[in-house]
């Protein structure tokens, strides 16, 4: 009778570590599970957010190039003037344009890249500015005008440093998001 008590025992303690382990086995399993989830989600996050941030900064630096452009020949039809159109309105667009799509790079972040965003637009605002100044001092005093000439063109050259400074941030920004991704 004891090896009978013994057998019933032994076989209750195995049929419960049995369905024990299972237990334990099945928790584990559903917790790797749910781990590969939420990992393969933010995986899936951090390439949606590179992809609108590669898309946001390449839309801003070729309008920041349009704006470039424009204000090269507002300035030199500043500095010499009757040469036909003073070029004003191209550079209003374009900056018009620059605005439009800053706000995406400020949206999709982070937030140096949306400081370098408006530190450029600034600097485009500011050599608008200088040609207005300059042409509305065209007939009245040529030293101011000459003076306002000479500070759109150092403003432009600001705009071409905001320029490179915002190329490279993207860049970093983007290598960074790079590396996060491949866990490198």
């Amino acid at each position: 009778m004891d090896q009978g008590l013994v057998a019933i025992l032994t076989g209750g303690i195995a049929a419960v570590a049995g369905v024990g382990g299972t237990a334990v086995g099945a928790l584990v399993a559903a917790k790797g599970a749910r781990n590969q989830v939420r990992d393969q989600g933010a995986v899936e996050h951090a390439q949606w957010l590179r992809q609108g941030r590669s898309s946001a900064y390449q839309s801003y630096l070729e309008s920041l190039y349009a704006v470039d452009v424009a204000l090269a020949v507002a300035v030199d039809a500043a500095a010499y003037p009757n040469q036909g159109d003073d070029g004003r309105e191209a550079v209003v667009q374009a900056i018009a344009e620059l605005r439009r799509i800053q706000w995406q790079v400020i949206t999709i972040g982070p937030k140096q890249m949306g400081e370098l965003a408006v530190h450029a637009y600034h600097m485009a605002q500011h050599t608008v500015a200088a040609l207005a100044n300059a042409s509305l001092q065209r007939e009245r005093d040529a030293e101011r005008c000459g003076t306002f000439i000479a500070e759109a063109k150092e403003c432009q050259l600001q705009v071409l440093k905001a320029r490179s400074a915002f190329a490279e941030g993207a860049a970093s920004v983007l290598a960074s998001a790079s590396q996060n991704q491949t866990g490198t």
